[in-house]
């Protein structure tokens, strides 16, 4: 049955053929196409030059359609692929009228046709062709071939210059390889295969070129990752078949065997002879074109940046004799590549030099590329200074990287780099080039490392790299991330003195000095903890850095207040960020000078963390400057200071940063006692006492009273400027609120506790005690007067206004005197003086709570200024004044109940009733209305609503009618008031409620009341209609319905 089947199959391609020779028609292609497509390649192989007479007559055609060239080359893509031996005849007439078939005519330069269909199906017949020539290569490579062959190449490289069809471009790239490496090549016995090899790399190098400038040209097109990673594999066979050793040697043993071939001189001229002398004519444009080729961007994947290093392995594997010269650009991007943060990819470059060194056959072969690899650092350092200002970003970060692999490679051997003067300048000025230039603020701690400093003892294990790891403020996190990796490389393989000595002399330029710093830094993070220098560097940078001329000049005139609102008190804590209570809000650009400061700070604690617990000798020339800087006006240098003070605390083996300042406390009180006599050399030793507070606690008040009271007498003589005298009144907070943390006194009332009776209990007792007051009242009036001594009337009075003879305790003696003082500071010129002064009496009232003994007769002295400030132009100093109010009332209870009722309220009551209809014209949240709530104004109006209601009825509403309060606050209810007003106002009025719901029942349903007739209780009682001044589209509707509920 088989064979009849094959007998059949056999006449139907005999048939077809016969007819398609005969009429040339579409319909006996396509059915030849057909029947080939299910013949066996059994029946093909002996019937093949049967069935390619036809299509080869196809092909001849003058104009034949694109149907017709599809079809054929598809018939013929079956029978390469189905047969073992074609004669070499046939081939190179289909070869050519293939190649005619795609090439556009029209033009005088060799481009492929338009039609993307006839091209794809034209270049797969041609692979299958290629790979089919097993029996006839040396035909196919004989240098008679070369003008077809360059024909060939020259389409392909047009397809990939001008096509948009990636499909068609894969195929391309396909051809070219199969011209290079056919897949029948693995086939060919041994002495064929260099055969061969010669004859492949004679042709393909005079293509070699060309191909290599195309790809260059392409490469960094939108080509997509697959046409890409094969335009590199194509290279890489390329340049191997051409220039690889072995090949090299073979074609070297055949060049002094065979004579050059009797052909026309116009073929001669186009062979190449691969000897060296045609190496060294191509390199410099092979140089070019592999840089293209090679360049890693940051942009590439993972997959293709592996191609990348495939094709370096391969050329310095394969081509090491041939490319010896181009070594430095085919490393690129294996340097550039070796510490990628990509584990693969810096495997794979680790592991690929170390291949690169193995393949070494003798040392001097080994000496050889390490010398190639210093002249090529030698010159990158020699052109980067001159490079980096002109670089783009992203140049420089390849250029740095580079720098990098190059420093990794010679890791061992840094010394040749270090001993090169002229070198290590170069390379120096490079960093501290990018430094100066990248650098917006500086290095701050990551809160990352924050999370792990407790406030109290350090319990969590940390490196001391994780412990200081820099964040950058950068412009560019790459360039700094690169930077710091370099820095680190010269700190752990380089020598440290001969570093840090360069570095200390450039430290005396004024221009680089914030770069050095920063550079000096990261060297030192990345040096070993056993290096026998560190203490010696550590001396030497000590004493450069706590110059006063460096190390205190940090410019505080850039400083730009724009929320003047001083922040709510909140209790010191080590952990980031510190809470600047003393200071306003501010937005400024960090100076130079402060960003020095804190570059300095940071590397106090890098040393530390080199020299761990050597470092507590070291502690008297960095413990007073660092306590300086922790209440520093400038946010980023207090933050500096606290994190600083944290780590060297745990390197120097203490619990927390507290137990550091306890056991030093000796030398900070000396050395405070001795600064404070020269208050003008040290304007900052209020900031160090306020430091050293906030970390301290009770048991170091005797020892620190002293001090206090210096600073207390110097404040006195001493005419000090606004800044100064900001200091100092910050300390004064500070004090208060450690005396009121450590110190804390229950508030113990002398007044009876209240029971709660019924209405007909309290009754009777009233009227028992006014019968007990009435009788002895009679009995008073009837005894004789006595008389009495005048000594003893003088003796009574002075006991009178002696409230207690007994000595205050030391700690209320420091409040009282600080509050002394305050009361002279209150009307001060500077406002941001006025407002911390506020601060300060709050806390001070706060401290004496509980000791009504000394509070209350402060209280009388203060309250004229308080008083006073509530008249105050700047809103920001009334809204303080009425907190400070607000704490007196919550403190001193009934003792300024009727001041309250006199001098404070009926103002409130004013401003507020003058500025409840000030708002109504912005509604809507339109945009004027939201401008406001960011206003001084907007927030003292909502800070009085807030907290006036709990006023009020801690006074008892100050003896005011209560009516008169509702009066003046009522318009704020109005739903044309900001929403947050809205929400206090109702506040409020709850508050009111409280006192006296009736009064607030009638005053509310005067403006809006849910209905207007009202049941009476019993029938003796007349109807009353009540007389509403509203509609239920009344405006303030919706708050007072909300509210009246509440008072019933």
């Amino acid at each position: 049955m088989s064979s009849i089947n094959k007998t059949f199959n056999v006449e139907q391609v005999y048939s077809t053929c016969f007819e398609l020779c005969r009429t040339k028609q579409k319909s006996s292609l396509q059915k030849l196409n057909k029947l080939l497509v299910n013949l066996p390649a059994d029946i093909i192989q002996p019937l093949h030059e049967v069935i390619l007479l036809p299509l080869r007559q196809i092909l001849i055609k003058t104009k034949p359609d694109r149907e017709e060239v599809v079809t054929t080359a598809e018939c013929l893509q079956i029978v390469f692929q189905n047969t073992h031996s074609v004669s070499w005849e046939a081939k190179a007439d289909i070869l050519k009228h293939l190649l005619i078939n795609v090439t556009d005519m029209k033009t005088s330069q060799i481009v492929v046709k338009g039609d993307e269909e006839i091209v794809g199906s034209v270049f797969t017949t041609l692979i299958c062709l290629l790979n089919s020539c097993q029996d006839s290569w040396k035909s196919f490579y004989s240098c008679t071939q070369l003008p077809i062959l360059g024909h060939l190449v020259s389409l392909c490289l047009s397809v990939l210059n001008t096509s948009t069809c990636k499909s068609n471009k894969h195929k391309a790239i396909d051809l070219i390889m199969a011209l290079s490496a056919p897949s029948y090549y693995k086939q060919l016995d041994l002495n064929e295969k260099s055969d061969f090899s010669v004859a492949v790399g004679d042709c393909m190098a005079c293509f070699m070129p060309g191909i290599t400038s195309t790809v260059a040209k392409i490469i960094h097109t939108n080509l997509g990752r697959k046409l890409r990673c094969s335009c590199l594999n194509l290279v890489a066979v390329l340049l191997t078949t051409t220039l690889g050793n072995e090949e090299m040697k073979m074609t070297a043993q055949a060049n002094s065997k065979t004579k050059l071939p009797d052909v026309d001189q116009r073929i001669l001229s186009l062979l190449k002879t691969r000897d060296q002398n045609w190496i060294d004519s191509m390199l410099e444009n092979l140089n070019l074109a592999l840089a293209k080729i090679l360049l890693v961007k940051d942009a590439d994947n993972e997959a293709a940046k592996l191609c990348i290093l495939g094709v370096c392995r391969t050329l310095l594997l394969k081509c090491s004799l041939s490319l010896k010269p181009l070594f430095g650009t085919i490393m690129n991007p294996v340097l550039k590549l070796l510490n990628d943060s990509s584990d693969k990819l810096s495997k794979s470059s680790t592991l690929l030099l170390e291949d690169l060194v193995a393949s070494f056959v003798d040392s001097s072969s080994k000496a050889d590329f390490m010398d190639s690899v210093k002249n090529d650092l030698f010159t990158l350092c020699t052109e980067l200074p001159h490079k980096i200002r002109k670089y783009s970003e992203n140049e420089k970060v390849s250029a740095l990287t580079l720098l990098q692999g190059y420093l990794t490679v010679l890791k061992d051997n840094l010394s040749c780099l270090l001993n090169s003067s002229v070198h290590l300048d170069c390379l120096i000025e490079s960093i501290l080039l990018c430094y100066d230039q990248d650098t917006l603020e500086l290095c701050m701690f990551p809160e990352v490392a924050l999370r792990k400093i407790s406030s109290t003892e350090f319990t969590l294990p940390m490196s001391r790299l994780e412990l200081l790891a820099s964040v950058n403020n950068f412009q560019h996190s790459s360039t700094v991330t690169v930077l710091v990796r370099i820095c680190r490389l010269l700190g752990k393989h380089g020598n440290i003195e001969l570093l840090i000595g360069i570095l200390s002399e450039t430290y005396n330029t004024e221009s680089k000095r914030l770069a050095t710093v920063a550079m000096i830094k990261e060297i030192l993070l990345g040096t070993s903890v056993d290096n026998q220098a560190i203490s010696s560097v550590v001396d030497e940078l000590l004493d450069l850095y706590t110059e006063e001329q460096s190390f205190n000049a940090t410019n505080a005139s850039q400083t730009v207040d724009v929320d003047l609102c001083v922040p709510e008190a909140s209790n010191y804590s080590i952990t980031f960020p510190l809470q600047a209570e003393s200071h306003p809000q501010r937005i400024k650009p960090l100076a130079s000078s402060s960003m020095m400061v804190c570059l300095q700070l940071e590397s106090f604690a890098v040393f530390s963390t080199l020299l761990e617990t050597k470092f507590c000798s070291r502690l008297v020339k960095v413990l007073y400057p660092l306590l300086e800087k922790v209440s520093h006006s400038t946010d980023k240098v207090s933050e500096c200071a606290v994190l600083s003070l944290a780590v060297i605390s745990r390197s120097c083996g203490y619990a927390s940063t507290a137990d550091l300042i306890k056991f030093n406390a000796d030398y900070l009180a000396s050395t405070l006692s001795l600064h404070l006599q020269h208050l003008s050399l040290f304007p900052r030793c209020p900031d160090v006492l306020q430091a050293i507070l906030k970390y301290d606690d009770k048991t170091l008040f005797p020892l620190i009273r002293d001090t206090i009271q210096e600073i207390l007498s110097k404040f006195d003589v001493t005419n000090t400027d606004v800044d100064t005298l900001q200091s100092f009144v910050s300390l004064f907070v500070c004090v208060l609120r450690s005396i009121q943390n450590w110190f804390d006194r229950a508030h113990t009332s002398d007044s009876p506790v209240r029971v709660v009776k019924d209405d007909t209990e309290d009754l009777l007792q009233f009227l028992r005690e006014h019968r007990t007051k009435k009788l002895e009242a009679e009995e008073n009036q009837y005894q004789p007067e006595e008389e009495t001594d005048p000594d003893e009337v003088q003796d009574t009075e002075e006991e009178e206004t002696d409230p207690s003879s007994e000595k205050p305790p030391e700690d209320v003696t420091v409040v009282l005197e600080i509050l002394h003082r305050c009361r002279n500071l209150t009307a001060y010129k500077s406002r941001m003086v006025r407002i911390m002064v506020m601060d300060a009496v709050a806390e001070g009232i706060v401290a004496l709570s509980g000791q009504d003994t000394w509070l209350l007769p402060m209280v009388h002295q203060l309250w004229p200024s308080i008083v006073s400030r509530f008249e105050d132009q700047e809103m920001q100093v009334v809204q303080k004044a009425f907190e400070v109010i607000c704490v007196i009332s919550s403190t001193c209870g009934d003792f300024i109940r009727k001041r309250l009722g006199k001098e404070i309220l009926p103002k409130l009551m004013n401003f507020l009733k003058q500025q409840q209809s000030n708002n109504r014209a912005l509604t809507n949240y339109s945009h004027s209305s939201v401008a406001f709530t960011h206003t001084a104004l907007y927030k003292l109006k909502l800070n009085l609503l807030q907290n006036l209601g709990p006023l009020l009825v801690h006074s008892s509403l100050g003896g005011m009618d209560i009516t008169t309060i509702c009066a003046s606050c009522y318009g704020f209810l109005s739903m044309t008031q900001p929403p947050k007003l809205q929400e206090s106002a109702i506040i409020l009025f709850r508050n009111l409620i409280t006192v006296n719901s009736d009064a607030v029942w009638l005053f509310l349903s005067d403006i809006f009341s849910v209905k207007q007739v009202y049941d009476p209780p019993e029938s003796k009682f007349k109807f009353q209609k009540i007389t509403v001044s509203g509609t239920p589209d009344n405006e303030f509707a919706k708050n007072i319905s909300i509210l009246l509920p509440d008072c019933t």
